[in-house]
């Protein structure tokens, strides 16, 4: 609830031609009264969507923290020469084991994982 006797507050950005020209065109030709209610909805949008980035990058987190969990208990697996039976039947050491799931378990540097999180934020994936 806002206070009715607060001061009102101005917005004020600045755009330059060439590189806003999509914006100064929409803002010449707004009618009066559109700017500031599409001014007002386009942050609140924004406001919103930052809760979705959260929630995406905290699943992202969690996944990483569980897959970084199974690796380190197939490293303490393999530590200890632990054989597990393969889908074929036969026995298979940790180490077959882990080459096998080596294309869907890979540590990631920090960098490399910030990076990749960045991109998937950026384009919603």
């Amino acid at each position: 609830m806002s206070d009715t006797n607060a001061p009102r507050m101005s917005i004020g950005a600045k755009i330059s031609p060439g590189r806003d020209d999509d914006l100064i065109a929409w803002w010449l030709n707004a009618p009066p009264g559109d700017r500031a209610r599409t001014v007002k909805a386009a942050i609140r949008a924004y406001l919103a969507s930052q809760g979705e980035q959260e929630q995406i990058l905290a699943s992202i987190h969690q996944g990483i923290q569980e897959n970084s969990d199974r690796l380190s208990r197939l490293e303490k697996r393999l530590s200890q020469g632990a054989h597990i039976s393969s889908p074929n039947g036969g026995d298979q050491t940790s180490l077959d084991a882990a080459e096998a799931d080596s294309e869907a378990i890979r540590r990631l540097s920090d960098q490399e994982l910030e990076r990749r999180t960045a991109n998937m934020v950026r384009t919603r994936w």
